[in-house]
């Protein structure tokens, strides 16, 4: 399966991991190309991919993938 590649403001090349929508926003996560330990997630916005506006937004973000993974692995046994 071929991973989308994305270019980040800072010239960080990632992949797409995962998307979630929740509430009308598309969560991206990302992981780096040369470092799979080093991931961010960003947030679609008018086509563009920005930062989370603070923490609780963070957590709810994180939340959501234990959820999405949690639900794969079951389905999965």
């Amino acid at each position: 399966m071929e991973q989308e590649m994305v270019v980040l403001e800072n010239g960080k090349k990632c992949i797409i991991i995962a998307e979630i929508f929740s509430d009308n926003t598309k969560y991206i996560y990302l992981t780096n190309i040369e470092n799979s330990k080093d991931y961010t997630i960003r947030k679609e916005e008018n086509d563009s991919l920005v930062g989370l506006d603070n923490e609780k937004e963070f957590l709810k973000a994180m939340n959501l993938l234990i959820k999405k993974t949690l639900t794969e692995e079951k389905l999965q046994n």
